[in-house]
């Protein structure tokens, strides 16, 4: 019997499982950290200022529309590690929901 373990689905499963320490300890220091870019319309850096306004408000990310994220910066290889998607029929048409 062949096994498959996809090693990056373990590294994730384990940041989601340590979220909160990253949340409770790395938020204050990316709040104080002054992040520039040489490069003008930089994706990473669109991110970097959302992210840090959505904190400064002191607003829960889970309160932002997934559409409202910048996401450009993330390579496509890492995306299905970073989005729960769930399949469901509406109206006899499947959907893709993204969360």
């Amino acid at each position: 019997m062949l096994f498959s373990f996809d090693e990056t689905e373990y590294e994730w499963d384990h940041y989601k499982k340590i979220s909160l320490s990253f949340k409770k300890n790395l938020r204050p220091a990316f709040l104080n950290i002054d992040v520039e870019s040489q490069t003008k319309n930089d994706n990473l850096m669109r991110a970097v200022e959302f992210l840090k306004s959505a904190l400064h408000q002191n607003k829960s990310l889970s309160q932002f529309k997934l559409d409202d994220f910048p996401q450009k910066f993330i390579p496509k290889k890492l995306k299905k590690y970073l989005y729960e998607t769930e399949r469901t029929v509406v109206n006899g048409k499947t959907r893709i929901i993204k969360r």
